[in-house]
């Protein structure tokens, strides 16, 4: 029952795993009421127009901002290079372990929640 308006709030992909826009993360009231207890930011590198807005500093959630950029996904097609989005992964995937043992919910969120931050969530769901 997805609607297109759907896109501006948190959709959960799995319980305890949300995506969503970064705009939600000045929401602490719809976040308290998702359950939200983490946030991971992924900001697209190499463009500051995009940079994402600093969390809310009431110290309600504990969050992590991850550089990324989409350019770097293929980057490893070349047998010598190492995949420099892969460290960047690693990172998100040990913070949702985290957010995971402490029984927490995850909003995973980058500027519309349909550029990086769906990569990011996707290679949660496979950890």
């Amino acid at each position: 029952d997805w609607s297109r308006g759907d896109r501006y709030t948190a959709q959960e992909i799995i319980p305890g795993l949300l995506l969503g826009p970064t705009s939600l993360t000045k929401k602490t009231e719809l976040l308290a009421r998702l359950g939200v207890t983490h946030l991971l930011g992924v900001q697209q590198t190499g463009t500051e127009e995009l940079s994402i807005p600093s969390p809310p500093t009431s110290g309600q959630f504990s969050s992590l901002t991850l550089p990324f950029s989409p350019s770097l996904i293929g980057a490893s097609d070349a047998p010598t290079m190492a995949n420099p989005v892969l460290p960047t992964i690693m990172q998100a995937i040990d913070f949702s372990r985290q957010v995971r043992l402490q029984g927490g919910t995850l909003l995973v969120h980058c500027l519309t929640g349909m550029d990086q931050s769906p990569v990011i969530a996707a290679a949660i769901l496979m950890d």
